[in-house]
Formats: structure tokens, sequence, C-alpha cells
């Protein structure tokens, strides 16, 4: 069970980095009216943040669905069919494993954007009135949302490299179910319901992750569209 325990373990890292995504959408949508209103260049900014931070979302729920949308079905006359079909399912889940894998290091590039916003917020007026939108006036507030946005930055380069993350954990569970399966050579219909166990087990913890990241890229392609 050790397998299993790694991967949930895994996942619930990956919980955790998309739900401080959170925390930057409050951030951008309390600070929202001010921003129409005052800098609009800011806003710019902002918004190419948000569909970065978008495009890794859509990423995760996109690998999330290689588990969380296959099942057995419970009938011995089905099992040999149903292996044939998940045997070919892995097949292509590895081939989509790596694509989504080469995508991650195409998005990885958009984080010199990201950096360079970030460098711009820190920066000279811009600065200053990034700290007013966000309410804040005195230099100590100043410092502390410095640091504040400083680790949003740092955060979403930490999510793309979460997306690789959550590459090698699927890895792991396809593995895993193809292992108590018979493994590579002989697959038996007569271990089904033990890998359909485990594949349930599995897919409710993927299932976590493809929910949040799909709830997240609702909230934040509302704020792209407000800030457009």
């Amino acid at each position: 069970m050790s397998a299993l325990k790694d991967v949930l373990d895994g996942i619930e890292e990956i919980s955790k980095s998309i739900d401080n995504i959170g925390k930057i959408i409050d951030a951008v949508r309390s600070g929202q009216g001010y921003l129409e209103k005052r800098y609009k260049d800011a806003k710019n900014d902002v918004r190419e943040i948000l569909e970065e931070m978008n495009k890794t979302l859509i990423t995760m729920s996109s690998a999330t669905s290689i588990v969380t949308h296959f099942s057995f079905v419970d009938d011995p006359s089905r099992y040999a069919s149903d292996l044939r079909e998940f045997n070919n399912r892995i097949v292509d889940c590895k081939s989509e494993i790596i694509s989504l894998e080469q995508n991650i290091n195409e998005y990885r590039g958009h984080c010199s954007k990201i950096e360079f916003h970030a460098n711009k917020i820190k920066s000279g007026n811009k600065l200053d009135y990034l700290f007013s939108i966000f309410g804040v006036d005195s230099k100590e507030e100043n410092e502390k949302l410095s640091e504040k946005l400083q680790d949003i930055y740092n955060e979403e380069l930490a999510h793309y490299l979460t997306v690789n993350a959550l590459c090698e954990n699927l890895q792991k569970a396809l593995n895993h179910i193809h292992e108590v399966l018979g493994g590579p050579g002989l697959l038996k219909p007569e271990k089904v319901p033990e890998a359909a166990m485990l594949l349930a087990d599995y897919g409710k913890a993927f299932m976590r992750v493809e929910s949040q990241a799909n709830y997240r890229v609702l909230q934040i392609r509302k704020l792209i569209r407000a800030l457009s």
C-alpha cells in the first residue's frame, strides 16, 4: 500500500497549492474596482498573470481526467473487454502525460513574463499604486505586501512544478493499477475487482484536484473578463 500512500500524500500537496490560488484571486478581486478606475496599465499586467495561471489549472484538470474517467464494469463477463480497454487507455495515458510534460515546459517559458511583471510591480511608482489598489498606505504595510506579492509570483512558478508533480503521481498510480492487474505481458481478469477498488481510491483523490482546478478556472475566467 506504500505506492498508494505516496501518491495520496503527493496529491495532498498539490491540493494545497491549488488552494493557495484563492489568496491571489481574493487579492485581485478586492482591488478590482480601484484598479479599473485608476491604473489601467497595472490592470493589464494583472490580467496577463491570471491568464498564465489559468493555463496551468486547465492542464491540471486535463491531467487528472486520465484517472477519474475510467471505471470497470461489475460483471465478470465484461472483465476481459474491460482489461483490453484499460490497457489501451494506459498506453494513451502515457502519451498524454508525455504531451502534458512537454506543454508544461512550454508554459514554463511564460515564467519570464511573470517575473517581469513582478519586478515592475516591485519597482518605483508601480509599487506605490499597486499598494494603493490593495488599500495599503503605510510604509510598514507596504513592506508586508511587497513580501506577499513576491510570494504570489514565486507561487506561480511553483504551479508549473506542481503540474509536473501531478504527472509523476499519475504515472505512479497507473503503474500501480497495472501491476495489480498482472503487469506487462499478462493481464488477469480475476484481478479486476482488486484493481477496480484501487482505481476508485486513486480516482477519488484525483477528482478532488480536478474539482479544485475547475473551480479556480471558473473564478479566474470571471476575473479576466472583468479586467478586459
